[in-house]
């Protein structure tokens, strides 16, 4: 039986804090539904005899709660565009 060091104890603690950490990212990239407060944003395809070169389709429930976050189909959170409003400025 290997000997309990304070090294290899904090090595294996901090080693499952992140892969617990990490998880969360994984299952959201795998195509998991988006949860409250979330969007997710799928690319489809733009008619093309219309204007668009690219289209994006938004799916989740937007009742559920206030939209706080869009989810790009990786996973990640879309950035949020500059406004006027959110910048505090101009009323």
């Amino acid at each position: 039986m290997p000997h309990l060091t304070r090294r290899h104890f904090l090595a294996t603690s901090t080693a499952l804090a992140a892969a617990a950490a990490v998880t969360p990212v994984i299952v959201r990239a795998a195509g998991a539904t988006p949860g409250p407060g979330e969007l997710a944003m799928h690319a489809a395809t733009p008619n093309p005899e219309g204007v668009f070169e690219r289209l994006f389709l938004l799916k989740g429930d937007p009742l559920a709660e206030p939209i706080h976050t869009i989810l790009t189909e990786d996973g990640s959170a879309a950035p949020a565009r500059w406004t006027p409003a959110r910048a505090g400025c101009c009323g």
